[in-house]
């Protein structure tokens, strides 16, 4: 058998196979034989049909059909062997079945082409010593001073207040409506009665709370609010609307003093400053993992920089699908009900909004594993076994492929040993914290509500969906 390799762009490979007569005569007798011991035709004992008859009954076009099947995908095979390819992806045939069938004759010779993706060739730069600038983290006495009284607030009694009226870091009770202007139903999710409202900036519309501030108990007071022009729901979104206000209750933080009594109210210390040495060395060692990871994120940017890859389409299409399904299931922990609006036209434009991500992934990753590979960083079969038991464990219950699972931890441990091999050997230059433009730094997926109302915004979600999902989660 003849084979003439091509090799294409986006990794793929395209084979012109030339299959010789006596191989396409053999395959048709084997498809024929076959076919008469597996056969039944009423009047013959199964395996006895004679072959004019099989041929008769079931048709030269079936029996060609079958031969050219079994041909391609044995051809098809062995051309694979033969040139020692590894192919990913789905195969393409240069011509329709159709087309073939027309062409072929069994026991003539038989040549077609076919193109799939293969592992593609991962060129890399002068990977030693990556320089990378990141963020140095300081923890500061105000840092702990800050954990601290967030504490004291969160565990502070509430005391009811007679005698004043409501002022910044109190808790009232209060009944509201609102209307947009000109408008003469209730806005949508503007009215609520014994709503708790804590007096603060940022837990609820400033603009708001600057309203209820100054009102006794038992008033009633009409204000209007100006909703921010970057308000996540874009029908209020630089809107006003006048609401109505009434105070039913006034209450306030009655603070706890910092000291050892309060270490050992709300804590297992004795004292305040074991206290405040536990969260100055839990901080300590946050902000060296966070640094750490800073490291890794600089060095993920800068071999994306260094690598040379043409990347295979089903590659791209793969970790665009897995962009994808973490996303969606993210959203779903976070109580959306993605089944809502996730169809296949919202997907095909989240595909090619994800893309560019994927294609960075993979530059990343293959760059990862050629340094490794250069590197000899292997993780022993004691390491990848396990993790892969502690993977097999929380997967308990479910149909695992435990050879997939074996490559997957393989691949994972690989990385994970390049990466820190690399952040070993990269020049770091320290620079104080806030110094780099945040959009300069790697992004995690959506967290927060914001963030997940953009995604869903800009894969063409109706508003009105997007506001009861958000509505569903914040409640």
């Amino acid at each position: 058998m003849k084979v003439t390799q091509e090799k294409l762009p986006q990794s793929q490979v395209q084979l012109e196979i030339e299959v010789p007569a006596e191989k396409s005569q053999q395959v048709h007798d084997k498809v024929v034989k076959s076919l008469i011991q597996n056969v039944k035709l009423p009047g013959f004992r199964q395996g006895k049909i004679p072959q004019k008859v099989l041929l008769q009954r079931l048709g030269e076009s079936k029996i060609k059909a079958n031969t050219l099947e079994q041909l391609l995908q044995d051809s098809l095979r062995d051309a694979i062997t033969q040139e020692k390819l590894i192919p990913i992806g789905e195969y393409e045939l240069g011509s329709t079945m159709d087309e073939l069938l027309t062409n072929f004759t069994p026991g003539k010779p038989l040549v077609f082409t076919v193109k799939f993706d293969v592992p593609p060739e991962v060129a890399i730069a002068d990977y030693k010593g990556l320089k990378i600038i990141v963020e140095e983290l300081k923890v500061e006495d105000s840092d702990v001073d800050e954990f601290l009284e967030e504490k004291r607030r969160e565990h502070a009694p509430l005391v009811p207040i007679e005698d004043r009226a409501a002022q910044m870091t109190d808790v009232v009770i209060i009944d509201y409506i609102g209307y947009l202007e000109g408008e003469t139903d209730p806005l949508p999710g503007g009215e609520a009665q014994d709503f708790q409202l804590e007096m603060e900036e940022g837990k609820f519309i400033d603009e708001f709370i600057g309203g209820v501030v100054g009102m006794e108990n038992g008033a009633t007071k009409e204000f209007p609010v100006n909703f921010p022009e970057d308000y996540p729901r874009e029908d209020l979104a630089g809107k006003t609307a006048n609401f109505t206000v009434t105070l039913k209750e006034i209450k306030a933080k009655e603070l706890p003093d910092l000291d050892d009594d309060f270490a050992q109210d709300f804590s297992e210390y004795e004292t305040l400053a074991e206290l405040r040495a536990m969260v100055q060395k839990k901080y300590e060692e946050q902000a060296l993992k966070d640094m750490e990871t800073a490291k890794q994120q600089a060095i993920l940017k800068e071999i994306a920089g260094i690598v040379t890859v043409d990347l295979p389409e089903s590659m791209i299409l793969d970790e665009t699908n897995v962009l994808l399904n973490r996303a969606i299931s993210q959203l779903s922990q976070m109580g959306m009900d993605t089944r809502s609006f996730v169809n296949e036209e919202i997907m095909r434009e989240m595909r090619q909004r994800s893309r560019p991500d994927a294609m960075t992934n993979l530059q990343q990753t293959l760059g990862l594993i050629e340094v490794a590979k250069q590197e000899s960083l292997v993780p022993t079969e004691v390491e990848i076994s396990e993790v892969a038991k502690d993977y097999a464990t929380q997967m308990k219950g479910q149909k695992v492929d435990l050879q997939r699972l074996h490559q997957f931890v393989q691949e994972d441990l690989t990385k994970d040993k390049a990466l820190k091999w690399l952040v070993e050997q990269a020049e770091v230059e320290f620079v104080p914290e806030g110094t780099l433009d945040p959009d300069t730094m790697e992004e995690e997926l959506p967290e927060d509500i914001l963030e997940l109302t953009e995604i869903m915004a800009a894969a063409g979600v109706d508003d009105k969906t997007i506001e009861a999902q958000v509505a569903e989660v914040e409640e």
